[in-house]
């Protein structure tokens, strides 16, 4: 902002620092103006100089000389300032009017003196910049204002559009779980996918997290997990109500993914979360009711999927009493599954310590075997080690009764995929895929930090690994009606009305073009409309038009 009366120097010094701001970071041959700066205005001659040229102090380009006393300046114009277009009058009339602020908005819009004439010159080739080709040549950072950023429309990293037919199987088979958590008595909930920053503890959790500000510069993340929201909505809605409360979610979660790694950014998962019972019948119902789950998707266990169950309080109980000092590190190699770090780890601890640390990680096998907690038992010391051996062995009992231990596998190296776990934890492995289908466990103190202290237990299942195991089933069928004007819209309600999925064109298509379009959609039947029915024909492989009734339709497509 210009100020009447202000002294020259301040003019000179504020043209400087605009100057010396344009010209950073820049190696390009620029054209430097040198300015005569008084209390009436500019008075610019120009003299083409490169960056490590310095002002001249002697006469200037035009043959004028510098005022003794003067301060001198230089500002970056994109081209010559050609003072011969203008008369003399005019041209001094037009300088005592240009402002400071005039001439830098000029150099910051196009890089020249406002209303300096427009000579033709080719301008220079930048590929970082893309700014039209009609201003002319341009200072880079001038350039780089005017840049047109060129937006990718593409999704971003760890995230992909899902399209039918696999839209279609992941909806279905959100369904199908849906009806078995309600069968288990399960409600369920929605959270928002915004959660304040504070409401997520764990360390893994906060650093995988997609970050905002709030206008209120409140940090927000993106949730990276469902089980933390909903012990807040346990802790902050759910006060009035009597536990146990079962809920369920089919909502997803967010988290920043490895490019190139093939992880999601965008994970799509059904759970249950039971909070207010601390007994081990309720891990084994909700291990029951995802093996229930599995088993009702088309799965069979054990030569589809297993349930991995572990105990990580036996491993922590035996170390905390004879060799605490070396329990962290030998706890963080058990949950790398570093064997030969733990192997190491213990070389120099005493021998009964180092037999539990080294040999309850290897003890894995089915759980109907349960000599394989008799092994442990002759491994470990300790109050709590001993009191976690007891319940998993009642966890084992309740898996019995609910006629699912076959599916179950022991695995006493299994820690847990979060810190909050507490108790018995158990991931689902599924043949030929090498990610966990679905993963849980007991986590008794989540809720303390939320002012509940409530016991609880729950699962999560991710749907799009599910879904590549699960057995490929036909499309439903789908006929695809053509035409007709009011008799195909009629046609297509009784079809409807008969429990035939219907997609009626409205345009008239040859039947080589319906046919076409019906692949598309995975329909398995075409019909047009005719006097006396409907005209119908199979797709794959092409068959002849029959003449049938609706009825006749709908009977054949659903049989």
């Amino acid at each position: 902002m210009l100020i009447a009366g202000a002294p020259s120097v301040s003019r000179a010094r504020n043209a400087n620092t605009a100057a010396r701001a344009c010209n950073r970071n820049t190696n390009n041959p620029i054209t430097i103006a040198t300015m005569r700066v008084s209390s009436s205005g500019m008075s610019p001659s120009c003299c083409p100089l490169n960056n490590s040229e310095s002002t001249p102090n002697a006469k200037n380009a035009s043959g004028s000389g510098l005022a003794s006393g003067r301060k001198t300046t230089r500002v970056m114009s994109s081209t010559r300032f050609s003072p011969s277009s203008f008369s003399s009058g005019l041209r001094a009339r037009f300088l005592r009017s240009l402002s400071l602020m005039d001439l830098l908005w000029g150099l910051y819009r196009g890089g020249r003196c406002p209303t300096a004439p427009r000579p033709s010159v080719k301008r220079r080739t930048d590929p970082d910049c893309t700014s039209d080709d009609r201003s002319g040549v341009s200072v880079k950072i001038a350039d780089c204002m005017q840049r047109k950023t060129h937006r990718k429309f593409s999704t971003t990293p760890g995230t992909r559009d899902v399209l039918p037919p696999e839209s279609t199987r992941l909806l279905d088979a959100q369904a199908r779980i849906r009806e078995r958590f309600r069968l288990f008595g399960f409600r369920e909930v929605v959270t928002p996918a915004l959660e304040y920053s504070e409401v997520i503890e764990e360390p893994g959790l906060r650093d995988a997290s997609f970050k905002l500000f709030d206008p209120d510069n409140q940090m927000l993340i993106l949730r990276p997990e469902m089980t933390t929201p909903i012990a807040r909505v346990v802790s902050q809605r759910l006060t009035g109500s009597p536990p146990p409360h079962k809920l369920s979610y089919f909502l997803p979660a967010y988290r920043r993914a490895s490019v190139g790694r093939g992880q999601s950014a965008e994970i799509h998962q059904a759970g249950v979360e039971v909070v207010g019972d601390p007994s081990p019948r309720e891990d084994a119902a909700t291990i029951a009711l995802l093996v229930d789950v599995l088993q009702d998707l088309g799965l069979n266990a054990p030569a589809d999927f297993a349930v991995a169950l572990g105990q990580p309080a036996i491993y922590r109980g035996h170390l905390a009493r004879t060799a605490p000092d070396d329990a962290p590190e030998l706890l963080a190699a058990l949950a790398a599954k570093d064997l030969v770090r733990v192997d190491d780890l213990t070389a120099e601890l005493p021998e009964k310590a180092a037999a539990g640390a080294r040999g309850l990680p290897r003890l894995v096998g089915p759980a109907t075997d349960l000599s394989i907690l008799d092994e442990a038992e002759a491994l470990v010391e300790g109050d709590e080690a001993a009191e976690a051996l007891a319940n998993l062995r009642e966890v084992l009992r309740h898996l019995s009764a609910h006629g699912c231990l076959d599916a179950v596998i022991l695995d006493l190296g299994l820690t847990g995929r979060h810190d909050y776990y507490t108790g018995a934890v158990y991931e689902v492995y599924a043949a030929g895929l090498g990610f966990t289908v679905a993963n849980g466990g007991r986590y008794d103190n989540l809720l303390n930090r939320f002012g509940r202290e409530m016991p609880a237990t729950g699962f999560a299942i991710y749907l799009e690994r599910l879904l590549s195991v699960l057995p490929d089933e036909p499309p439903e069928p789908l006929v695809v009606l053509v035409g007709g004007d009011v008799a195909g819209v009629a046609a297509a309600s009784e079809l409807r009305e008969a429990g035939v999925s219907v997609l009626h064109l409205a345009e008239d298509l040859t039947p080589e073009a319906a046919a076409g379009y019906a692949r598309g959609v995975d329909a398995g039947w075409i019909c047009f409309p005719a006097p006396d029915g409907l005209k119908f024909a199979a797709v794959e492989p092409v068959g002849e038009f029959e003449l049938l009734t609706v009825e006749a339709v709908a009977e054949r497509v659903l049989s």
